[in-house]
């Protein structure tokens, strides 16, 4: 349980559902995109990304949102669901905001990972196909045709030639 009024309470999270096969989880400078409903402990909601059909797009770890979502933010898989309990301290303090969020309140989040990636990430080339005889070899200034497929790292497909 989180204390309104302590200030050494930690952001809590409970993993809801985690991707079997995780080979990679997000660091600090990973960019991420996630889908969130937030609510006051008592349930009462008061935003959502579902609702404008919108992921939150942000970096990983680097104090664009409240410091409690960057902590909670890190390890995270593609797919995996969570939710984060976050307290006043590391949220929007005793201040609040406007008539959004009361002061000294509690926030819990349900996080769903839609996909992430780092700026720094090498681009990823797979051949899935290479004809039996390939006596030609393509080189610089030669003229292309290819088809491609663009997918997101949860195998969605984005673009296809």
């Amino acid at each position: 349980m989180v204390d309104v009024f302590n200030p050494k309470d930690d952001v809590v999270v409970a993993v809801k559902e985690a991707p079997e096969g995780c080979t990679r989880r997000t660091v600090a400078g990973d960019y991420i995109r996630y889908h969130y409903n937030g609510t006051f402990q008592d349930g009462t909601p008061f935003d959502s990304s579902y609702q404008r059909n919108s992921t939150y797009n942000t970096y990983v770890g680097m104090g664009y949102v409240i410091r409690g979502m960057d902590k909670a933010l890190q390890g995270l898989c593609t797919g995996e669901k969570r939710r984060v309990v976050i307290p006043p301290h590391l949220a929007y303090g005793e201040g609040g905001v406007g008539n959004l969020i009361p002061g000294s309140a509690v926030l819990v989040f349900d996080i769903h990972v839609i996909d992430f990636h780092n700026p720094k990430d090498p681009v990823e080339i797979r051949i899935t196909h290479k004809p039996r005889e390939c006596n030609t070899a393509s080189g610089a200034d030669d003229l292309i045709r290819y088809r491609y497929n663009c997918s997101l790292m949860d195998g969605t497909l984005l673009y296809s030639s």
